[in-house]
């Protein structure tokens, strides 16, 4: 790290204390529920050519000088992508981002359902989403952020189990191609965790996530360069992913990673990066008083006909699922992984 890099660090340091932000400081027209993607998925892979498209190619890899500036609920202007990382193996900045914005989203309304019951739409997405919240007067600042960034990270596994049974953004553009691919998961994590830091800062929200941003990469030990994080790509091509196909052909994908809840470890490249210590994030489940956070939501979604819930749940009569079947949901994508023909 340079001599410059320090200082620049230490000086925003001095403004990242452990109290919670006195403002977010996002306009409340601009705190309205995220869309269900903000920002542009990165498949997974390099080059890898769209079936139909023969000019274009997906290629959505970054560098930690073209990041730019964070901003909530996305601009094109960010400079979204893969970079490797030693310590992380490949972040997904856009996926870091997104569940960054939806932490401070459910924080603030967290805070503002308290002493109340309330119901949330969360949009369309294999069905219908609601959240019902359940907050006591007492709840403090630190279990509301515990309970957002728990209630963030059910949402980005959703995303990944309907989007593995089919659900797209785009009427028929399937985004199966992309689910449970190897960078998700720790991405969406590390979103959560950058987010929970930012919010105990006294710096506004996008300005705190700038600094954690390059932080963090820096902690991981991320490559400079756009042509170091291809090289990484080049690495595992056959292994992890592979060319030979066209997106959005489920097949680019080799290799998948189904999370577990709890401890999150990065997938790195076990040549290169042995000695590296890899960077694991741990889920908190629990308040400060050791209370289970699900005492205090139901995330409900009304499955559409795409997930196969009949034969997940086979005495279930009505098409609902809430965070408690997340787990069922989870063993039957590794199921199908494993019967992958």
């Amino acid at each position: 790290m340079t001599s410059l890099k320090k200082i620049f660090i230490l000086l925003l340091m001095v403004n990242v204390g452990g109290a919670m932000a006195k403002s977010i400081d996002i306009s409340p027209d601009k705190l309205k529920c995220p869309p269900r993607i903000i920002r542009t998925c990165c498949a997974f892979g390099y080059d890898v050519k769209y079936w139909g498209v023969p000019f274009i190619s997906n290629s959505e890899i970054t560098a930690v000088d073209k990041l730019g500036h964070h901003q909530y609920l996305g601009n094109r202007n960010e400079g979204n992508g893969i970079i490797y990382s030693h310590r992380g193996g490949f972040v997904d900045i856009g996926h870091l981002r997104d569940q960054a914005d939806w932490t401070v989203f459910l924080y603030e309304k967290i805070k503002l359902a308290r002493g109340s019951r309330e119901t949330m739409k969360l949009g369309y997405e294999a069905g219908v989403k609601k959240l019902l919240l359940n907050i006591p007067n007492d709840f403090s600042d630190d279990n509301a952020l515990r309970l957002a960034a728990y209630i963030a990270y059910h949402l980005s596994l959703w995303h990944e189990i309907a989007t593995w049974y089919g659900a797209s953004t785009v009427p028929l553009l399937p985004e199966r191609y992309s689910a449970f691919s190897v960078e998700d998961d720790f991405s969406n994590r590390l979103g959560i965790e950058l987010a929970t830091r930012a919010i105990k800062s006294d710096i506004n929200f996008e300005e705190a996530m700038d600094f954690e941003i390059r932080a963090i990469l820096d902690t991981l030990q991320a490559v400079q360069t756009e042509d170091e994080t291809i090289a990484a790509m080049e690495s595992v091509r056959n292994v992890w992913w592979t060319r030979e196909k066209k997106l959005p052909n489920r097949g680019v994908l080799l290799q998948y990673s189904v999370p577990q809840f709890g401890i999150a470890t990065p997938a790195l490249l076990q040549v290169q990066d042995a000695i590296y210590k890899p960077y694991v994030i741990e889920l908190l489940a629990e308040t400060t008083e050791n209370v289970s956070l699900d005492k205090y939501f139901s995330l409900r979604m009304r499955l559409n006909g795409k997930i196969p819930w009949q034969k997940i749940f086979p005495a279930r009569i009505k098409r609902v699922v809430t965070q408690s079947d997340f787990k069922s949901l989870l063993e039957a994508v590794r199921s199908d992984i494993e019967n992958k023909p």
